[in-house]
């Protein structure tokens, strides 16, 4: 896994979901109950890489394989001090496909 933070100046998680992580762009929220305008979390599961946004401060997980990135999610709701809710593939059809041939189905909610 190679992972790459940054800082966001005067961000919000909107940014990103009606951005670089939208659904369009192939991106489903990691859903939690701590989900606010400063805090979002999304995956790509073609790119097998993970967006983190939280206070300003970025982290991109990039994972070699299937496998990595589906290990990463089950440790992120095993062990996240916040609620993991699911995945949320939105009302596409091709996005929820997308996660199940990468191993997430289980997570999809």
């Amino acid at each position: 896994m190679e992972r790459k933070d940054s800082f966001t100046v005067g961000g919000d998680r909107y940014l990103f979901d009606f951005g670089t992580c939208s659904c369009a762009n192939g991106f489903a929220q990691i859903d939690t109950d701590q989900d606010a305008s400063y805090y979002g979390n999304w995956i790509n599961p073609a790119e097998r890489r993970v967006v983190i946004f939280a206070e300003g401060d970025n982290s991109i997980l990039d994972f070699d394989n299937d496998t990595e990135m589906v290990a990463w999610i089950q440790r992120f709701k095993d062990n996240h001090s916040l609620g993991f809710i699911g995945i949320d593939p939105g009302l596409g059809k091709t996005l929820r496909l997308e996660c199940i041939a990468h191993g997430l189905a289980p997570f999809i909610h």
